[in-house]
């Protein structure tokens, strides 16, 4: 096979160096995603490549879809990180065979094993100095189980072969640094594959040459990707084009590799996705490659990857070809900088789609957001803060990296309100320290800190690395000149949070009339006073869904002035404390609370129960809220435990 690429090289060096749609909700991607990635092994981390820099890849392939097997060459131009440099290390499954590596003409010496190629250079190199070396291999790609970053599939009874890396899977099928710290400034992927098939990959098609029974496909990327990125598809596929205009008035191109028996359909679908696309566009930044093209390649696969300029989709229903594209952003123009912050790719690609929801179709908004917050709740922890990013499974968690990650961007909308939000965003996608490069969750949050004039620490420690939502109880109460009192108490859904501090939108509704109004809730059982002009006949907490929360209970109470009602004693307390009727109240339940309204203990009495005593010796030292009930009244008392 090497004599064919090596034939290839000849014929083009030149160039080398020179609403019809299923609508698919946001956790059901997150789920077929999900699915094909816990069938994955897990990563084994690696120090591979911390000695160089890599700028430049050259691929020269043959793949034939009809049998898994792949056989080539990838040249790779890197920069020493260090005086003295006399090796570099790759990553490369050790299923495949390396037959050579060549550096301006002389082989050079490795040792391939646990996965690791490390090369021997013929001489060391300096700080800073630039060479490049040639790494020709063959062999069966794992993943015969018919999941993994290299797979043979059907369609039509016609073989395709294609490549999906992220996250670990780059090193099944070409020698790379697998790493999320360095990106190559730009690419030339050479495909030779039996006609008809064609090739689907990355940046600009330079040329497609006919030669004897071989398709010889050159595609050309001059942006900086990371190694998960990179990929190609193999088969019979038809093309055909659309173009997005811009702001200038110039425009560019979006390219579809379909499956020939589904051309005129899904010619009838990928229309729609051109207005989104102009909508992300205005929204955010122009898309970082319209020099070059976007684009989409049909696979075999429940779901898409967002391969840099071509994503691989299923299908074209406009929520999967959203996903897809906001990723075009958030995930390869800004790529996470670790797999604990893959919220940052996921969440972002989610929340977009919703997006996409509000501004095409509004009617479907509400229920989209109501879908997500129901996902999220439907267990009491997790946090988006990926805890274990040696498991694929982990990582790509729809529940918590796809739609919680999604809901936090939202609340931080409902937070700092939509100019601050979307700008801080655009400032963010113009950072020189992060565009074309690796970013985590400080950053994001810096620039959010930074256009809205505010610190957003406790959010971020309750919402990206805590676990669990809370859940509220009001009670509320109007008197007859109109005066409105509300109490509101929370519980949180998993004890990593103490208290959630939240601006919560409640709705008041009577006489065909309805107001608004947002609460800025700091502690539990907070009271608010205010005056309403109608008559209150329901209360609703976030009507909006504009909150992850979980079950809410909303109660008419009278909010009875309990503080002359009982003696608390002793306060502070040192074992036993006393709580006394000295009216006609009982002592019906008692809850105790930490000072941030975390739920401790709670202490039930006997009807009719006028003194109670309350055991606090196993109780630890501090201060803390006693809540004692009386019929549908209680009182609130601040007391300290010693």
């Amino acid at each position: 096979m090497k004599n064919i690429i090596l034939l290839v090289i000849f014929l083009l060096s030149g160039s080398v160096f020179a609403q019809n749609n299923k609508i698919y909700h946001e956790k059901d991607i997150a789920k077929l995603e999900g699915e094909y990635h816990k069938k994955l092994f897990s990563f084994e981390k690696t120090n591979v490549g911390n000695m160089y820099d890599l700028v430049y890849h050259r691929f020269y392939l043959f793949v034939d879809p009809d049998t898994i097997y792949i056989s080539g060459g990838v040249t790779s131009y890197f920069i020493a990180k260090e005086d003295n440099l006399n090796e570099l290390t790759f990553d490369l499954h050790t299923e495949l065979t390396v037959d050579s590596i060549l550096s301006k003409g002389e082989n050079l010496s490795f040792e391939h094993e646990n996965n690791i190629l490390t090369v021997y250079l013929s001489s060391s190199l300096s700080l800073n100095q630039i060479d490049s070396l040639t790494i020709w291999y063959h062999g069966v790609p794992p993943g015969d189980t018919g999941f993994g970053s290299f797979i043979q599939d059907y369609h039509n009874n016609t073989p395709i072969i294609w490549t999906l890396s992220e996250p670990f899977g780059a090193k099944d099928w070409w020698p790379c640094k697998q790493s999320l710290v360095d990106k190559i400034d730009s690419i030339d992927i050479i495909v030779i594959t039996p006609f008809p098939n064609r090739v689907a990959s990355n940046g600009v098609l330079v040329s497609e040459v006919t030669n004897g029974d071989n398709n010889i496909i050159h595609w050309k990327h001059c942006h900086p990707i990371t190694a998960y990125l990179i990929a190609i598809s193999v088969t019979n596929y038809a093309n055909y084009s659309e173009y997005v205009h811009t702001e200038d008035g110039d425009s560019f191109e979006i390219l579809n590799y379909v499956y020939p028996e589904d051309i005129s359909s899904i010619q009838e679908q990928s229309a729609e996705l051109i207005a989104v696309m102009e909508f992300f566009n205005e929204k955010f930044i122009l898309y970082p490659y319209a020099d070059e093209k976007y684009g989409h390649a049909q696979f075999e696969w429940g779901g898409g990857m967002e391969h840099q300029t071509m994503s691989f989709v299923e299908n074209f229903y406009i929520s999967l070809t959203t996903h897809e594209l906001a990723h075009q952003w958030f995930g390869d123009y800004i790529t996470c900088g670790s797999w604990e912050d893959i919220w940052l790719n996921e969440g972002f690609a989610t929340y977009l789609t919703g997006l996409m929801w509000e501004e095409f179709y509004p009617d479907y908004w509400l229920e989209y957001k109501q879908g997500e917050i129901e996902y999220i709740i439907s267990d009491p922890g997790g946090s988006v803060l990926c805890t274990d990013t040696t498991s694929v499974w982990r990582i790509f968690n729809g529940r918590l990296s796809y739609a919680k990650g999604g809901m936090v961007l939202h609340m931080l909308r409902h937070k700092l309100g939509d100019s601050n939000f979307f700008n801080a965003i655009k400032n963010y996608l113009n950072d020189p320290e992060l565009a074309n490069g690796y970013a985590k969750t400080p950053h994001l949050q810096s620039h959010f800190e930074m256009t809205a004039d505010t610190s957003l620490q406790e959010f971020f420690n309750d919402w990206y690395i805590g676990e669990g939502f809370p859940s509220y109880t009001i009670f509320w109460w109007q008197d007859d000149s109109g005066a409105v009192r509300i109490a509101i108490d929370q519980s949180q859904s998993h004890e990593s949070v103490e208290f959630f501090e939240m601006h919560l939108p409640i709705l008041f509704e009577g006489e065909s009339q309805n107001k608004l109004l947002t609460f800025h809730h700091l502690e539990n059982s907070q009271e608010f006073i205010f005056d309403l002009d109608f008559e209150i006949e329901n209360v609703q907490l976030d009507p909006e869904h504009n909150i992850v929360k979980g079950q809410t209970l909303v109660m008419k109470s009278s909010l009875l002035d309990l503080k002359e009602s009982y003696n608390i004693y002793p306060n502070p307390v040192n074992d036993e404390l006393n709580i006394r009727s000295v009216k006609y109240n009982f002592v019906d339940e008692v809850l105790l609370y930490s000072i941030k309204g975390k739920l401790i203990k709670t202490y039930q009495f006997e009807p009719s129960t006028k003194f109670a005593k309350i055991n606090t010796t196993n109780i630890n030292s501090g201060i803390y809220l006693v809540k004692i009930y009386s019929n549908n009244a209680y009182l609130i008392k601040k007391i300290i435990i010693n």
